[in-house]
């Protein structure tokens, strides 16, 4: 980049061509950024050869700074909700799962669920628990009343006998093991289930409690995104201020009489010292 005013101001003009080094050197003093703390606002002065030109550039430094902000809230936003996303799919993906395992144990036993079976399982044993108390207590009446002959007891103990391998028949469908020879009882049935519940309901908790997590990320991102808002537009120089030729020129003279002063001294100092 040259200066438009190199030529005719050889003191505050860019030399071309120079390194990036010099280049951000020469833009440091000719852009001014202040700051402040407590109010948050920012100020930017430029000076340049032309009040245009001037105004060019800081129109530019807003563009470009608007833009930073921007992408820097993009990215703050993405990194705040991406942890909860990745949360949220694992959560969906968990109850996808368990979803699944319950309808396969379902398909597999044939069943919706295994309470409706297992009452009437339950209802049958009673049943017969209450049809062998009251077979008992005839085989103890006729034992009291008859003759161990009597076909009577005979009959009564021959039906105590078969309610009781009912009884042990529907017990071993309540309690049997998996196997060979057997199907899986009831009791294991319902405990499997149960525990597919609990797992499914853990899994919907989990979900729902993600989602919460990935809707307060998303509204905690998008408040705290930021953005840049000209409380002042640039505005058009009237008059040039700087360079201060007059005060320089000042400075430059003072400084210029006080070095001579110093060598005239010093050499005046070692003429009378010879």
């Amino acid at each position: 980049m040259v200066s438009p005013a190199t030529n005719s101001d050889p003191v505050f003009g860019y030399h071309a061509p120079g390194t990036i080094e010099d280049l951000t050197k020469y833009w440091g003093r000719m852009v001014n950024v202040y700051s402040d703390s407590s109010t948050g606002l920012i100020e930017v002065k430029v000076q340049a050869f032309a009040p245009e030109d001037a105004r060019a550039i800081v129109r530019a430094i807003y563009a470009e700074s608007a833009q930073l902000i921007h992408e820097l809230s993009a990215i703050a936003r993405e990194d705040a909700t991406q942890h909860a996303e990745e949360k949220l799919a694992r959560a969906a993906q968990r109850l996808k799962e368990t979803r699944l395992t319950l309808a396969e144990f379902r398909m597999r036993n044939q069943l919706v669920s295994p309470d409706t079976p297992l009452q009437i399982q339950t209802g049958l044993l009673a049943s017969l628990e209450a049809e062998m108390t009251e077979t008992l207590i005839s085989i103890d009446m006729l034992r009291q009343t008859s003759t161990p002959t009597d076909p009577r007891l005979k009959q009564a103990q021959r039906r105590r006998d078969i309610i009781a391998a009912r009884i042990s028949q529907e017990h071993q469908k309540l309690n049997a093991k998996q196997g060979a020879m057997h199907t899986i009882g009831f009791a294991d049935l319902f405990g499997q289930f149960e525990s597919l519940k609990v797992d499914l309901e853990f899994a919907e908790q989990s979900y729902t409690a993600s989602q919460a997590a990935f809707d307060t990320a998303v509204a905690e991102g998008r408040k705290r995104s930021k953005y840049l808002a000209a409380h002042i537009p640039p505005t058009l120089a009237e008059t040039s201020i700087y360079p201060n030729r007059p005060f320089l020129l000042g400075v430059t003279f003072a400084s210029s009489f006080a070095l001579w002063a110093l060598i005239m001294l010093v050499w005046h100092s070692l003429r009378d010292r010879h």
